[in-house]
């Protein structure tokens, strides 16, 4: 027989799990970078599991890029329909004689 999964009785529950085991599955995604690291460094073939962490630390910074480039060009168009264009560099006024 299979057995009943009612789920959690609390709905935090799931939420509050996530939390407290939050800082533990950073200290392992650290920890395998670092191995990764390690592995380049002293000739050895990283494993299956450093390199994916590799892989995911890449996208998430291409990811964060992306959303940086993002919010700077929707800044400069909300600039750009407020005030208009930018001067960018003021006429130089001619030197005294």
């Amino acid at each position: 027989m299979i057995p009943r999964n009612d789920g959690p009785m609390d709905p935090g529950e799931y939420i509050r799990h996530m939390v407290a085991s939050e800082p533990a599955y950073y200290a392992r995604c650290d920890q395998l970078f670092a191995g990764y690291q390690d592995a380049i460094a002293n000739g050895r073939e990283p494993t299956p599991e450093e390199k994916h962490e590799v892989r995911r630390r890449k996208v998430v910074a291409g990811a964060q890029v992306v959303a940086a480039a993002r919010r700077i060009v929707q800044a400069e168009d909300r600039r750009w329909r407020d005030e208009g264009p930018a001067v960018t560099r003021p006429r130089p006024r001619p030197a005294p004689t």
